[in-house]
């Protein structure tokens, strides 16, 4: 098994395989554009990182809008990313049992009786309800 630590590990090893270098704990700043193409990325330290790829884990809005300087962002505009309506985020609750459940797929969401009406409850009432789904 492993799980996604075991995916990230993997695919940590596979960058520095291929001569890649991981960096934790650096804030980036701004994404670097050079022709509409991203070429690198600058820390909140000021250090500037060539890269032939960058990969933003953030949601789409704070990449459009905090990390690409707005001349680079002929569709993503700040107006268009105030005004857009975005879907809720998702927790994952990890735990591990010392059996196997033959009858639970792996990645299994569960919904409650009342999943509809959560919906209408976050989108519509702007409520959290306390009966959430899991």
């Amino acid at each position: 098994m492993g799980g996604t630590g075991a995916l990230v590990r993997g695919l940590a090893g596979l960058i520095e395989s291929l001569g890649g270098a991981l960096r934790y704990c650096a804030e980036v700043q701004r994404i670097l554009d050079e022709g509409g193409r991203a070429v690198g990325v600058r820390l909140t330290t000021g250090e500037t990182i060539d890269a032939d790829i960058v990969v933003s884990n953030a949601d789409s809005a704070w990449t459009y809008r905090h990390l690409i300087a707005p001349e680079h962002r002929r569709k993503w505009t700040d107006a268009r990313t105030e005004r857009s309506r975005y879907s809720m985020g998702l927790f994952v609750w990890y735990f591990g049992t010392s059996r196997t459940c033959d009858d639970v797929a792996h990645h299994t969401i569960l919904l409650g009786p009342r999943y509809r009406g959560l919906i209408a409850d976050i989108f519509d009432r702007k409520v959290v309800a306390d009966d959430f789904s899991l």
